[in-house]
């Protein structure tokens, strides 16, 4: 699976017009950085994220398989965010693994993020009171969910 995800991301990156020493932007996961060559600026970094972002999401398919695909372009995680309830929930749980560089292992599955959530002191604050979403999901205290609901495995 690796070298197939390698190869679309290879043939994704050939197709944009990347300047070197200026603005570009990340085909697959929406991220801006200036194309130097050192460090995240370096083509081989995004590309990595990039792999990374797609195995995340063949992850989640696996994982999750109720759910829609996980989005792991930055604007279509903010496109979700504008939605209201348990796809709300799911743009959180996408910029968590965004948050996470799409490092999956140790992330929990949506069902159990979104529980966690329910559960956080901060969801009133950003969900309302919504029984319905109470109902699919009951509230759970999830260790290691974080402020702004970024999850972070425990140590």
């Amino acid at each position: 699976m690796r070298t197939e995800i390698r190869k679309e991301v290879d043939h994704i990156f050939r197709k944009e017009n990347f300047i070197r020493g200026e603005y570009c932007t990340n085909p697959i996961t929406g991220t801006a950085f200036m194309w130097i060559g050192v460090g995240e600026d370096s083509m081989a970094f995004q590309k990595r994220v990039a792999c990374r972002a797609l195995v995340a999401q063949r992850w989640s398919e696996d994982v999750n398989p109720n759910c829609p695909k996980l989005p792991v372009n930055y604007y279509d995680i903010l496109d979700y965010k504008h939605g209201s309830g348990v796809m709300r929930l799911f743009a959180y749980y996408a910029r968590s693994i965004y948050a996470r560089m799409y490092r999956v292992a140790r992330h929990p599955s949506f069902e159990v993020f979104a529980r966690g959530v329910l559960a956080h002191r901060e969801a009133r604050a950003v969900f309302g009171n919504n029984p319905s979403i109470a109902q699919l999901f009951p509230p759970q205290f999830l260790p290691g969910l974080g402020a702004a609901f970024y999850y972070e495995p425990p140590r």
